[in-house]
């Protein structure tokens, strides 16, 4: 279809001129306002005839390292909400695993879309780092696809206990001040279902600012509720306190707590005019949302008063989340201001908008009000009900009120106020059933021939057609409703017409089948919505908690009117006012606020529906769709100037899904086929709707072509053509208006050929849709022990129900004693019918004298068919029971230190309905050892009981004996100490599983007798349990190391290594290693690079870069293993797609996790890392391009340096400015860039004179060498020979790029160096030499330092190999320890791998007494060596070089199991004058403590931290940069989850650019009693 018709097409729909007064009655859409220029911007982001809205979910919200994530992906029209027609779609989907730095973690694919559902999976490494990720889902951009906006969802990874009992505390009201009275609510059930009997005692305490401030006691009633009330105190400081409560349900003791809501004197209130502003003279109606700087919502209530005034206008209370409204007239030139009541501590009132003055540019002020659903009507209006507004005036305007879906012009009409202050009420009737869930109504005033939009709303309307789903199910064979663990379960699903009850056949289900513990982790406000919420509300709000009041209002006050829910959420969307009038700015601009905040600039992308595509290089086919003078009339064809509107008629047939009507070429492609076979322009339509269908009927009858069935030879030639006319063109263009033409640049997307689409679906894409749990069956132990306790039991992303309107499905129960929870999602396409409804409207017209006139009006509608969806989700209250009559089990903790104590609860469960009588023996294996007082083979208990024990007798075991009673259970205390012999063989070195901690594992097997067992014609139940946890050595991390050069016949290398007395048994560790080539220092340096906490720009470029330099290397020397390169350069194409993932918005510019701004001296980084890689893998050079234009596009002229970004406040951009500007120069000439750089390279030059700076001088130095003006750069470098010490290291530097010091900087600065003199061998020679063996003795397990002076010394070191090592020879290296050999290894000159001898730990002993570890080599060539000793010691060695002060103190060294502890942990920046930069400090927590992960969650949001992640019992706390002074104060809750006396790993902080100088702090010990009746 060419340009001619879809012009044509817009402009009888009401764009381009304005019509005729005398038009405007017939024509029912609204106009255009504004320039022409704004709504080209508009038409290029916002049209697309096959956008899709993306609908995510999983099957839990918690997952612990080892899982894996089932990811399912709903596919709808976002504005029919129908579903892909039949025919998969045929391109994957692209996930991305944003962790909680905003990094990379893992790109996956989708399947193809079948009935309308993509799945994906991703298994969770084990050693993830744990916290909150996001999975974004994102469609590429073939198919029209690529104006999607993508998809998010909110997942939890760590280590967690899964809790016999769910302890859910929650607060009657929110939002407390000082003296208030708190109401707290306690629920509990218990993990297999229902809830523990009434009289369960619970124990009650509350905590603020460190002090108890309640404790008492109650009992669970039936219901497993309770109630708490208190007060809290007359003065708090902090305002940080929770309630806790502990609950003892006989053999099992569970606790839960949840932040108390004080509110000081911070609150966070937003005000939001119905339409958009303050109108004088007429009733406004204001929407609010308060929220505390945790944003969780507050009950606020208070007054609206004039400023100045003596008496309030009006009263105002938040009724839901935090949400309510209130009405007022406000007056001309009035100030006003929202005064509180409630909380009373916020004494600051709040200004309310301004209201509007008179002149408003020309236009009236307007008012606009769309009233809620009458008393009687049903509670949610649906697509059929009438909707009414009301608009009013400061002056006589003739105004159009029009209703849309996104920017979809459904219905409008004109409004005539007669005189100031009249108003108007309006009766809409949508066109169509199918245009339900969020709608816009926008009034546009005349003024000097344009409409220009003045206010704006968003309503709601339930669809007419809606799905019921009920779940049944139980065991596959046999009768009753319970399962029983590893049992056969089957779930049925029934899907039915929710208003008719007639069955549903063909009815798309997603099916999860979880462990109910997991979601009762996460309480209900917060758990992700289910698809009808989804697809109806998220993507046009902001943020959407307790989802569930929006669709039945369950939660709400009363429990009965979500409609009211749904006026306040939409009421309250003010961020996203006329979204569609300057979409530019909004989806594609600059996204960070005044204090570096990220902007809204995907939830703008959801609400739009719409995901602007970047600016890409121009393909041939791209030149002639988007650059030739034909189609630049359909890229602008939206060009005129009327408000943004698609003809409801696009829409009213079937829409064109992706592989459907459209399937084969992109729109543009099938463009270029007519034009190139002599199209014409089809004729002009005679209305909307024959344009239109024409475009579908058009792309209907073209078959999909492949790309050689193109007439090449005379495209080619007019390809060629149209890319000169393009071009000369565009630089017209640019020459008269750059900035606007970069906007035009902004939106359009390249043509993928054929071809390379096909290359494209290469990918590997999953094809399973379902998972089933199988048990596994590993012999006769393990068929009766339980042991598999897999959380998610069945998933399945699309199931269809058959003629009954029926799906099941079978799968295996984990192990679990556990209730499984059921989730149903249900979509189905439907048609939706109408026969030419006859609709009357009636308009009253109502003046400020109060006089009325009404117009009734009555039309007829032309009879539709359409395709929409509807939906349905269960209501999740189904559960499957895996239950016993008879189970044990052991309460153990995730993680252990050696010589921690723990009092074992084993809990004994009779749920049988008759007295048992127990024997059970509890048994360890690994680095556990049963308490010494109770010695293996002790018998306690009933000793006169007659039962059996439960089998043979295990060596480490403890036998104990218990009566139970009907429907009763017990718990006994077995008092396990950790460590042993397994802790010396599990720390030695390990390629493949560096640093590995051996796991203990506890055994419970028990039998229970009824009526005397067996032999007296009883009945004996049986249960075998075990459980696993992690041991670790106590005490602080310590290393000792000797390097440099091996050279044959020197002699004797190494060093004297003197273990502490206080050295931990079992954990000292060995490490010698020769290199013989630099492959292998590669190779262990990549190693070591990956066992830090890594997910950054910068951290994945440290994990890349050996693997470009091994491939450098191998292009210059032979016989290296085929294995070890195929190996290597797989690894670069994973690594660049990550690295391409911090690429900010298309820039060219890079940032530490891809947010804005882009930082100037890391994307030089990147630039370095992108020239290099470029040389050995194939990088696309726009990628090159793009990241050395955008630097140039840095480039401040009168300053002849860089602009940088003032909000760059990490290492990378807080560098000094000098060394900053040397470093972008030195890595743009670096990249082969000489021109443009004169007058930046002349200033650097110039500041040498008294700059002296080694690290400085060495960048200037080797920049100079890379533009070839050697005889400038000589004498620089060798003014770096002072410099060098006798060692070989470069002293003296202030600072490096990445701020850092110590050791890191003293390599960087060596490793710049090298670099520089190496351009000129024979007059550096020595210094070379002396450098490079220094470097050499740096390496420590293969870092050299931070990752990036690891970096820059492998650089060093493989140019140094590259361009002076001689030919190496064969030999023998010897290692020996106090002079006697211990082991001897042979090589060759074709060895590559590292030399890596055995650990020699059990020659070292612990009494201070040094020990020699030495090399010795025969013949052979010079080569590194490093020897590294690593173990534990007692007493911390803190570097006093580092800048970190830290004190960690737990204020409760004994408590009871339950309670809740508190620990401060202050982090200081040491120096006065000096801000540091990117900090971390990682707590390490005893193994009976548990974190409290809400909390952690509010130190982000209140800004306390940037950021956390968690690695076993480590909580790491992350700060982008601390002040000069800075001190942080944290106060961190944990539970005292499993009774023991633990001591936790030692406490760090340090810079994260100079992690070898540490501050640490003692060990925490916790001391937890067990709880008692």
């Amino acid at each position: 279809m060419a340009a001619k018709g879809v012009k044509g097409l817009m402009n009888r729909w009401g764009f381009g001129s304005k019509a005729k007064k005398d038009e405007m009655s017939s024509n029912p859409e609204p106009q255009a306002s504004g320039s022409s220029s704004e709504w080209k911007e508009y038409a290029e982001c916002l049209t697309s005839d096959s956008r899709w809205s993306t609908h995510i979910s999983t099957d839990k919200p918690i997952y612990r390292p080892g899982d894996t994530v089932h990811i399912r992906a709903v596919v709808l029209h976002p504005i029919t909400g129908a579903p892909v027609s039949s025919g998969s779609y045929g391109m994957a989907g692209n996930v991305q695993v944003l962790s909680p730095k905003g990094s990379v973690e893992a790109t996956l694919y989708t399947n193809q879309l079948e009935e309308s559902v993509a799945y994906a999976s991703w298994a969770v490494p084990e050693g993830q780092a744990g916290g909150e990720y996001t999975l974004k889902l994102e469609y590429g951009e073939y198919g029209g696809m690529g104006a999607s906006p993508p998809a998010e969802r909110k997942i939890q990874i760590r280590n967690f206990r899964s809790p016999k009992l769910n302890v859910r505390v929650e607060f009657l009201g929110r939002g407390y001040s000082a003296g208030d009275e708190v109401k707290g609510k306690v629920s509990v059930t218990r993990a297999e279902g229902g809830a523990p009997p009434a009289g369960t005692p619970v124990s009650l305490t509350a905590r603020v600012d460190g002090t108890a401030v309640h404790s008492s006691e109650a009992v669970l009633d039936d219901s497993g509720v309770c109630y708490a009330g208190f007060a809290l105190p007359p003065e708090i400081a902090e305002g940080l306190g929770a309630l806790t409560a502990v609950v003892h349900d006989g053999g099992n003791v569970e606790s839960g707590s949840k932040t108390i809501p004080i509110v000081l004197q911070t609150v966070d209130v937003k005000l939001f005019p119905e339409g958009g502003v303050l109108v004088p003279g007429l009733e406004n109606r204001v929407y609010f949302e308060a929220r505390d700087p945790t944003e969780e919502p507050l009950d606020v209530e208070g007054e609206v008063w004039p400023v100045g005034g003596n008496a309030p206008l009006a009263t105002f209370a938040a009724v839901h989340e935090g949400r309510g409204k209130f009405v007022f007239t406000p007056a001309a030139g009035q100030a006003y201001e929202a005064r509180f009541t409630k909380p009373g501590s916020v004494k600051k009132p709040v200004p309310l908008p301004e209201v509007e003055g008179g002149a408003n540019h020309g236009l009236p002020s307007v008012v606009l009000r769309v009233e809620a659903p009458a008393d009687g009507a049903e509670k949610t209006a649906n697509s059929s009900a009438a909707i009414d507004v009301t608009v009013g005036s400061t002056a006589a305007a003739t105004l159009r009120v029009a209703l849309y879906k996104r920017e979809v012009a459904l219905e409008s009409k004109d409004v005539n106020i007669s005189a100031a202050g009249g108003t108007q009420t309006l009766s809409f009737l949508l066109p169509g059933a199918e245009y339900s869930g969020v709608l816009r109504v926008t009034v546009f005033a005349e003024s000097s021939g344009d409409w220009t939009p003045v206010v704006e709303r968003l309503i709601f309307r339930a669809p007419v057609r809606k799905l019921h789903v009920a779940v049944s199910g139980g065991p596959a064979q046999g009768g009753g409703n319970d399962c029983v663990p590893g049992g056969r379960a089957r779930v049925e699903v029934a899907v039915t017409d929710a208003v008719t009850g007639e069955v549903v056949s063909g009815a798309v289900v997603g099916v999860s089948v979880v462990d109910n513990s997991n979601l009762e982790q996460v309480e209900p406000r917060r758990r992700a919505p289910r698809l009808p919420a989804m697809a109806l509300l998220e993507d046009e709000v902001d943020h959407l908690e307790d989802h569930a009041a929006y669709i039945d209002g369950s939660d709400l006050p009363g429990g009965s009117d979500p409609s009211l829910a749904v006026d306040l959420l939409l009421g309250t969307q003010g961020w996203r006012r006329f979204l569609y009038r300057d979409p530019l700015e909004k989806l594609v601009g600059e996204g960070t606020g005044e204090n570096g905040e990220k902007t809204k600039r995907d939830k703008f992308k959801r609400a739009a529906g719409v995901q602007p595509v970047q600016p890409q290089p121009v393909y041939p086919f791209q030149a002639l769709a988007r650059g030739g003078p034909k189609m630049r009339a359909m890229n602008f064809a939206f060009g005129g100037g009327g408000p943004p509107v698609l003809p409801q008629a696009a829409f009213m047939a079937a829409p064109a899904p992706p592989g459907g009507a459209f399937r084969g070429p992109p729109v543009e492609l099938m463009m270029l086929h007519d034009l190139e076979a002599g199209a014409g322009d089809p004729p002009e339509p005679e209305g909307a709707e024959g344009g239109l269908e024409m475009l579908k009927e058009g792309a209907e009858a073209e078959p999909a072509r492949a790309e050689a069935e193109f007439p090449a030879d005379d495209l080619v030639a007019d390809v060629k053509m149209e890319v000169e006319d393009a071009a000369v063109e565009m630089e017209v263009e640019q020459a008269a208006d750059a900035p606007k033409a970069r906007k035009k640049m902004a939106a359009p997307k390249p043509v993928m050929p054929a071809a390379g689409f096909a290359a494209s679906m290469a990918r590997p894409m999953p094809v399973i849709r379902v998972y089933a749990h199988t048990r596994r069956k590993q012999g006769v132990e393990r068929s009766t022990q339980r042991s598999d306790f897999t959380e998610t039991v069945y998933f399945a992303a699309s199931l269809v129900t058959d003629a009954r309107g029926r799906a099941a499905a079978e799968f295996d129960l984990s192990d679990s004693i556990t209730s499984f929870a059921v989730t149903v999602d249900a979509h189905k396409a439907i048609e939706l019918k109408t026969a030419g409804d006859i609709v009357t409207t009636t308009v009253t017209t109502k003046t400020k004298d109060g006089a009325e006139t009404t117009v009734t009006t009555t039309e007829t509608k032309p009879p539709r068919v359409v395709r929409a969806c509807a939906l349905g989700a269960s209501d999740g209250t189904f559960k499957i029971r895996s239950v016993k009559p008879f189970y044990v089990d052991a309460k153990c903790p995730l993680e252990l230190t050696t010589s921690d104590r723990v009092l074992l609860p084993v809990t004994l469960v009779n749920a049988a309905p008759d007295p048992v009588s127990v024997a059970v023996q509890v048994g360890v294996k690994g680095p556990l050892s049963l308490d010494a007082s109770d010695r293996p083979g002790k018998s306690t208990g009933s000793e006169a009981m007659d039962v059996d024990p439960p089998g043979k007798m295990a060596p480490n075991f403890t036998l104990l004996k218990q009566s139970l009673e009907a429907a009763s259970s017990a718990r006994r205390i077995v008092p396990i100490v950790a460590g042993g012999a397994a802790l010396d063989a599990a720390y030695q070195a390990d390629t493949d599983t560096p640093s590995p901690v051996p796991r203990g594992s506890v055994t419970v097997n028990a039998t229970a007798s009824v009526g005397g067992g067996n032999t007296n014609g009883g009945v004996v139940h049986r249960d075998n349990v075990k459980r696993e946890f992690a041991v670790s050595p106590k005490g602080f991390p310590q290393e000792q190391s000797a390097g440099g050069m091996l050279k044959p016949g020197g002699g004797k290398v190494g060093g004297e290594f003197a273990l502490p007395e206080d050295t931990q048994p079992g954990s000292v560790v060995t490490s010698v290693t020769v290199f013989p080539s630099p492959v292998a220092s590669l190779t262990q340096a990549l190693e070591a690079l990956i066992r830090e906490p890594y997910g950054c720009f910068e951290q994945t470029s440290a994990t890349v870069y050996p693997n470009i330099m091994a491939q450098q290397y191998f292009k210059t020397h032979s016989g290296v293993s085929p294995q070890l390169m195929e190996k290597s350069y797989k690894l670069l194409g994973t690594g660049l797609d990550k690295l391409r993932s911090f690429e900010v918005k298309g820039s060219g510019g890079y940032e530490w996790f891809g947010s804005e701004p882009a930082h100037e001296a890391l994307t030089a980084y990147g630039l370095l890392e992108f020239v290099d890689m470029a040389q050995v893998y194939p990088v696309p050079e726009d990628m090159i391009r793009k990241t050395r234009a955008w630097l140039l596009g840095r480039r401040d002229a009168p300053a002849r340096a860089f602009h940088l970004d003032p909000k760059s406040l990490d290492s990378f951009g807080g560098a000094p400015a000098d060394v900053t500007n040397a470093y972008i120069v030195w890595s743009l000439t670096y990249a082969k860039l000489k021109d443009g750089l004169e007058q930046q390279i002349a200033s650097l030059v110039e500041q040498t004179a008294t700059n002296k700076d080694p690290y400085f001088v060495g960048l200037v130095a080797g920049t100079l060498y890379n533009v070839g003006r050697n005889d400038e750069a000589a004498p620089l470098a060798r003014g770096l020979e002072k410099f060098q010490k006798k060692d070989g290291s470069l002293v003296d530097a202030r600072t490096s790029i990445t701020r850092s010091g110590g050791d890191s900087l003293l390599i960087e600065t060596t490793a710049v160096a090298v670099l520089c003199w190496l351009n000129e061998k024979a007059a550096f020679g020595p210094n070379i030499r002396r450098a490079v063996e220094w470097l050499a003795t740096r390496c420590k397990d293969g870092k050299f330092g931070s990752t990036q002076a690891t970096v820059l010394a492998l650089k060093a070191i493989i140019a140094y190999d590259v361009s002076m090592t001689s030919a190496r020879a064969p030999g023998k290296v010897h290692l020996l320890v106090d002079g006697a050999r211990v082991e001897s290894v042979a090589f060759d000159a074709k060895t590559e791998g590292a030399i890596v001898f055995k650990d020699v730990a059990a020659r070292l002993t612990s009494d201070g007494r040094a020990r020699k570890v030495e090399l010795e080599m025969e013949d052979g060539a010079e080569m590194p060596y490093a020897i590294q000793i690593r173990y534990h010691s007692e007493r911390p060695s803190s570097a006093a070089e580092c800048a970190i002060g830290l004190s960690v103190a737990l204020q409760q060294p004994t408590a009871q199991e339950g309670d809740l502890v508190e620990i401060l942990m202050t982090v200081e920046n040491k120096k006065a004058d000096e801000a540091l930069p990117m900090t971390v400090a990682i707590l390490g927590l005893p193994g009976g403590l548990e974190p409290r992960h809400d909390q952690l969650r509010e130190l982000v949001t209140r800004g306390d931290v940037a950021f956390y992640e968690l690695r076993g019992r480590d909580v790491i706390f992350y700060w982008r940069t601390l002040a000069a002074g800075q001190k942080v104060t944290l106060r961190l809750e944990a539970s005292a989850a499993v009774p023991g006396e633990y001591v936790g790993p030692a406490s760090r902080a340090y810079m994260y650019y100079t992690d070898e100088l540490k501050t640490w702090t003692e060990p925490i010990r916790s001391v937890i009693t067990p709880k008692t009746d």
